[in-house]
């Protein structure tokens, strides 16, 4: 509401999207289409997954969504996430404080250096590691 911008949320291949569509009828859900939704995106918004590491390699804007409600596991994992990539969280239990000036300060640090990505993501900096994989993969094939 604050950006108006439509909120897409992509679920994991093996969730059962009945039941997300069932209790999130607002939403638009997608299952199978993280990759593409997250470089439309205008914001990424996640609380645990590796997909996240596509939005780092598109130097996307993110936030980490955190909740007690959560449980230990993914509260642990958020604090990693933020630790890591030199991530914000927004707490989602506290929705109703979230004001947009809070919001772009949050935005405004998110943004991606290079450090993670050359150091975690491309190694030598130069070609990310999909590809290598991919090169190698069709050298043991010839």
């Amino acid at each position: 509401k604050i950006y108006n911008k439509k909120v897409i949320i992509c679920s994991h291949p093996s969730n059962n999207s009945k039941l997300f569509q069932s209790y999130l009828k607002k939403f638009t859900i997608k299952k199978g289409k993280t990759r593409e939704m997250i470089s439309k995106s205008f914001i990424t918004l996640f609380h645990e997954s590796s997909s996240i590491f596509e939005a780092i390699m598109l130097k996307k804007k993110i936030i980490i969504l955190k909740s007690d409600l959560l449980g230990s596991y993914v509260l642990n994992r958020v604090q990693q996430y933020e630790r890591l990539l030199n991530l914000q969280s927004v707490d989602i239990s506290d929705y109703h404080s979230l004001k947009k000036n809070k919001l772009n300060l949050i935005l405004k640090s998110s943004k991606q250096d290079n450090y993670y990505i050359k150091n975690y993501l491309n190694a030598d900096g130069l070609i990310p590691g999909y590809k290598k994989v991919i090169k190698l993969l069709k050298n043991i094939q010839r």
